[in-house]
């Protein structure tokens, strides 16, 4: 596997996940916005694209995508990858892929980039996709070009909410990646996503993030990490003094 990924820039880890923890966190999500199919999904954006867009961020902070992120079926062949000391260089992401949802062509078909260029954390750093559903061809497979990682960083450029590469490339290849499975890849290797060809299936996908708190350019630039998270100035909503006490009546249900 080891030997794969330093040659190729990436590697699919078979079996990482059950199909009841991936079942179980897609039905998180998708009860989180009050819906129960990709078809509910798709209406509540017709009707209020604000209720499925805060829903959709809020998704991202459910415990379980969390632990999965944390997990030893996970950590360990990210140390068998490379990364003695592995640090989540920031929240996980959820993805909800389809042209309908996107408030960006990015997050429907993301153009080439290197992920480290938003990362700029360890540089053995890496990602690992996870496929919350079957993605079909139809859906769009995520494509990669194999040892690309092995031509350091490449020049970016700023598109909507992320960077791209905008000088042509060849050699792409999709990558299929079952069910339960996790796509590790260097952050400097160089992909893109498919395109969802589909008008009514969202390609639901979790990606994480990983630094090494070991590797010696991360130390010597004192472990940054390029993404602040901050309080607003402001309270937002100001709760009245029953609606607090109301959380802590007698009458609240308790199990």
């Amino acid at each position: 596997m080891k030997k794969n990924y330093i040659q190729d820039g990436y590697v699919i880890w078979n079996d990482v996940f059950s199909n009841y923890d991936i079942t179980t966190l897609r039905e998180q999500i998708l009860s989180l916005m009050g819906c129960s199919s990709d078809k509910d999904v798709f209406n509540l954006a017709v009707d209020d694209f604000q209720a499925y867009y805060q829903n959709a961020k809020a998704a991202q902070h459910l415990p379980l995508l969390h632990n999965l992120g944390s997990r030893s079926e996970i950590i360990y062949p990210i140390r068998h990858l490379g990364l003695k000391t592995p640090l989540l260089s920031m929240k996980p992401i959820v993805l909800f892929s389809a042209k309908a949802l996107a408030t960006h062509s990015f997050y429907w078909k993301s153009e080439p980039h290197q992920d480290w260029s938003g990362m700029q954390g360890s540089l053995n750093g890496l990602v690992a996709w996870v496929p919350l559903v079957n993605v079909t061809d139809d859906l769009g497979r995520l494509e990669v070009i194999p040892g690309s990682h092995l031509r350091g960083l490449m020049n970016h450029i700023k598109d909507g909410p992320g960077h791209v590469i905008r000088e042509s490339l060849d050699g792409w290849e999709p990558v299929d990646v079952p069910v339960g499975s996790v796509l590790f890849m260097s952050s400097f290797l160089i992909h893109r996503s498919g395109v969802n060809k589909t008008i009514d299936k969202i390609r639901l996908t979790a990606s994480f993030r990983y630094d090494d708190a070991d590797e010696v350019s991360f130390i010597n630039r004192g472990r940054p990490n390029n993404w602040l998270y901050q309080r607003q100035n402001e309270n937002n909503y100001i709760p009245t003094l029953n609606e607090v006490k109301n959380v802590f009546s007698d009458n609240v249900e308790c199990n």
